[in-house]
């Protein structure tokens, strides 16, 4: 976990969100039993107040994804339950920083033959006299010694000694050149990839639950996608994605390609079988209708996360 450029929001394209949308649908009927049957909200009869629900729903699920993702970066409960009570006064700043060295080690000095093999004969009075030579290469290398130091920290306002820190690590390779130029500057202080997390764990309460909601009484609220909630909520996630755009380009662009010939593959690395449970979806509540049959067919919101626990629940 886990990105100096600025990532703007791309333009909507409707098919590629089809498209996604039909593979995640996919993906969730694999998880659910044979009689749940959920489904894209144009093809479920609802009312305009699900619409709103919908989009809380969503956002709080986007919410608890990246909760998720802390946790994974090491924020357990007792961090968690610290840095939610530094917002309730100053903002809080997730921050991935990185010191970079680039030290002389040694010179080696060897010499190489040539694969080409030369042979001359000589003819004498008396016989012949064959000569074989090869060429030889005195070749001289550096050594580097290249090391990294970084860190995820979390911390209030731009109080830096007030902080909690979620990763470190110190790794060392070796650098070889044909040159005794520094092949990296001796020490490199990398630019520090911010991103204040205020506006998730404002929706977090006390006992950890997410608490997203559309106020509908406000002015400013005309629709589920134009409100204030939402319209904040998306300059949030948008700046979640290009931080972590900037800390895999770090990683991906910059630090790894330092080590060469490790025999890794790193294009592995990548978030293609990860599944992303936003997902709108609707679910028609077949037993309600039956229930209310003098009703129109209520929607009920489709909830992923419940489905998995209960999976979980039955594997214990």
């Amino acid at each position: 976990l886990v990105c100096a450029m600025s990532l703007q929001a791309a333009p909507f394209d409707e098919l590629r969100f089809k498209s996604q949308l039909d593979d995640a649908l996919q993906k969730v009927r694999t998880i659910l039993e044979n009689n749940r049957a959920p489904e894209v909200p144009s093809e479920v009869s609802h009312s305009y107040s699900d619409k709103y629900l919908l989009a809380e729903f969503i956002g709080n699920t986007a919410l608890a994804g990246q909760i998720n993702c802390l946790e994974a970066l090491g924020v357990d409960l007792d961090s968690l339950n610290d840095i939610r009570s530094w917002a309730k006064k100053r903002t809080v700043t997730l921050r991935l920083q990185a010191e970079e060295r680039c030290t002389f080690d040694r010179k080696v000095e060897r010499e190489e033959e040539s694969k080409t093999q030369h042979v001359t004969e000589i003819k004498r009075a008396i016989g012949t006299t064959t000569v074989k030579h090869k060429t030889v290469t005195k070749i001289t290398e550096y050594f580097w010694k290249f090391e990294v130091d970084y860190e995820l920290l979390a911390f209030q306002g731009n109080n830096m000694k007030k902080k909690i820190v979620l990763q470190n690590r110190h790794a060392a390779c070796e650098i070889k050149t044909s040159s005794d130029v520094t092949p990296k500057p001796k020490i490199s202080i990398v630019d520090p990839i911010d991103l204040e997390i205020s506006f998730l764990l404002r929706h977090l309460s006390k006992d950890m639950q997410l608490n997203f909601k559309i106020d509908r009484a406000q002015k400013s609220c005309h629709t589920p996608r134009r409100n204030q909630q939402v319209s904040d909520a998306l300059v949030y996630l948008q700046r979640w994605n290009t931080w972590a755009y900037q800390v895999n380009n770090y990683f991906t662009n910059r630090l790894f390609p330092v080590q060469a010939n490790h025999g890794l593959d790193l294009s592995v690395i990548n978030d293609k079988e990860m599944f992303v449970p936003v997902v709108p979806l609707f679910e028609e509540n077949a037993k309600l209708a039956l229930e209310q049959s003098n009703a129109p067919s209520p929607s009920a919101l489709f909830s992923v996360g419940e489905v998995v626990a209960d999976k979980e629940s039955e594997n214990l």
